[in-house]
């Protein structure tokens, strides 16, 4: 090769490395404490009420500049005077709409009282990755009035459910809802029996059975057993304690996916490990994990350890809530140890913190 060429070839190298390193530089991370933080816009106040829980509010921000094209998870927060902070829930853009159902558990669990007007805290954490750190706003003050608290989980007792015949401390057969304050729903593989509905805080008594007292008709502390399932079938069995009624209604299940396998996967394992629910002995389609421990994070159900099948919410509710294929991330706003129930059959979940 003649020295001129071999020139040339010298030159080119040497430009062409000084402009990586320059793009380098330019596409270098800042240090986090370098970071412009996102700045959380002022929300007018918010009052939660019966009427207004399916609509939905917006927060907004300015994005966090990382010095570098990024597209930051920003999950926004919310904390009542010394209470601990609540995840609300999560976005990948400059804002971030909730149901105001969804946002009054979240002001509950941050230590609300329901009805009563109370500032609250709301920021924002941004994370571009689990090993860089976080940045987080500035908080934002908005007076808020939570509503009435979740009502409180109702159970199946008696002998058309697996293996607890009347068995008054079983929480397994805890009924779900489409969401927090909808009424309790249980789609499944009933066998011809009586049963009744028990609240949560009578479990381990006989108090607060709910039976029969005429054609869909519910007594609390009163009525007979609900005999109304005459013949082994798959059943939806609805009730609704605050009107003190109930129904039952067949359920066509011959066409269902059996599925071998159903997982929880999230940020509690790095969204790798899969967590196992395991199927129930009288449903295949009801799957169960007891004694999970789950810390605040977003998490969603799949099955056969493939994104092919998932579900994940249609609103961010918790801790009940209706999923859809390919659905939002669940998200978990406390950590705790739960038992969480699944149903393939319909999408219902819920998440009973023990």
């Amino acid at each position: 090769m003649k020295k001129s060429n071999i020139l040339l070839v010298l030159l080119f190298s040497m430009f062409t490395f000084v402009a990586c390193e320059k793009d380098q530089d330019m596409y270098k991370v800042l240090p986090v404490e370098e970071v412009t933080p996102p700045v959380l816009a002022h929300h007018a106040d918010i009052v939660v009420d019966e009427n207004n829980l399916p609509t939905t509010t917006t927060f907004k921000w300015q994005h966090a500049d990382f010095g570098v094209p990024s597209a930051p998870e920003y999950s926004l927060y919310v904390k009542i005077g010394g209470n601990e902070q609540i995840l609300v829930s999560s976005s990948f853009s400059d804002s971030l709409t909730v149901t105001l159902s969804a946002l009054n558990t979240a002001l509950l669990n941050a230590g609300a009282v329901a009805g009563v007007a109370v500032d609250a805290a709301f920021s924002l954490k941004a994370t571009i990755s689990t090993t860089y750190g976080s940045v987080n706003s500035m908080p934002v003050t908005v007076n808020v009035t939570a509503f009435a608290s979740i009502p409180q989980f109702i159970h199946i007792i008696g002998n058309v459910l697996g293996n607890h015949e009347w068995d008054n401390g079983n929480y397994q057969y805890i009924m779900f809802r489409d969401n927090n304050l909808a009424p309790n729903v249980y789609t499944s593989y009933f066998r011809a029996g009586g049963f009744k509905f028990i609240a949560e805080e009578s479990l381990n008594t006989w108090n607060d059975l709910y039976g029969q007292t005429g054609a869909g008709v519910l007594g609390n502390k009163t009525g007979n057993d609900i005999a109304d399932i005459t013949a082994n079938g798959y059943y939806t069995v609805t009730a609704n304690i605050s009107q003190l009624t109930y129904s039952i209604v067949a359920y066509d299940a011959s066409a269902a996916t059996v599925y071998t396998s159903i997982s929880l996967i999230g940020e509690f394992s790095g969204w790798g490990a899969d967590l196992d629910l395991v199927q129930t002995d009288y449903d295949p389609h009801i799957w169960i994990v007891d004694n999970a421990s789950l810390p605040v994070g977003e998490l969603k159900f799949r099955a056969n350890y493939d994104w092919g099948t998932n579900w994940g919410w249609v609103t961010d509710e918790y801790p009940f809530g209706k999923g859809i294929g390919g659905g939002g991330n669940i998200v978990i706003p406390e950590s705790g140890t739960y038992f969480v129930k699944f149903n393939d059959l319909t999408g219902h979940y819920v998440f009973y913190k023990k």
